[in-house]
């Protein structure tokens, strides 16, 4: 298929509508080698899940022992400590994975590339005909912004998600930078 075809079979709907508020990763590149690293925003964004955790737990458990009605928001308290603790493996499993283009291996892949179960994505460079970008304004009631989504199109019109988060410009640059890296063209949901 040429890439009028693909084009022409590619959706343009978000994979993951929704997306970060901040700029969740940066991308780096190397000799053989084109990746996305976590920023520091996404560290402290993931820190801050493991600090309500501790928070609530220490809180909840002073409070579940005294011997008074207060000891049921104790006891609510270690229940959101499980909860902020289940968000912030969440959060961290997202952050240590890769997304790593490597030309010596000739593989894009997000995750751990030797461990199969913790690896989301594998793809041949040479499969990849397109990076894709496209923009959303989120749904959120109370601050509502815009999310920019970078995926990349094979060659079958199959999408790949990348990242996405709310920077435009830093999208806008990763996507021409890796543009240039696999040699492929641009396209946005126009």
């Amino acid at each position: 298929m040429d890439l009028r075809e693909i084009k022409k079979y590619t959706s343009t709907e978000f994979m993951y509508s929704g997306g970060a508020s901040f700029k969740t990763h940066k991308a780096k590149q190397e000799t053989n080698a084109f990746k996305f690293v976590p920023t520091l925003k996404f560290a402290m964004y993931t820190s801050m899940y493991l600090l309500l955790s501790v928070g609530c737990f220490y809180t909840g458990k002073h409070l579940f022992f005294i011997d008074s009605p207060i000891s049921i928001i104790g006891l609510l308290l270690l229940g959101a400590s499980l909860v902020f603790l289940f968000g912030f493996f969440y959060f961290l499993k997202d952050y240590l994975k890769s997304i790593v283009f490597s030309k010596n291996l000739n593989y894009y892949y997000k995750g751990f590339i030797n461990i199969k179960f913790l690896r989301d994505d594998k793809v041949d460079l040479n499969n990849i005909a397109a990076i894709q970008i496209l923009g959303e304004i989120t749904s959120e009631a109370l601050a509502p912004f815009n999310s920019f989504e970078l995926n990349l199109v094979l060659k079958d019109s199959e999408r790949v998600h990348i990242i996405d988060h709310s920077n435009l410009k830093s999208i806008i640059d990763d996507a021409n930078n890796l543009s240039k890296f696999l040699d492929v063209p641009i396209w946005t949901n126009e």
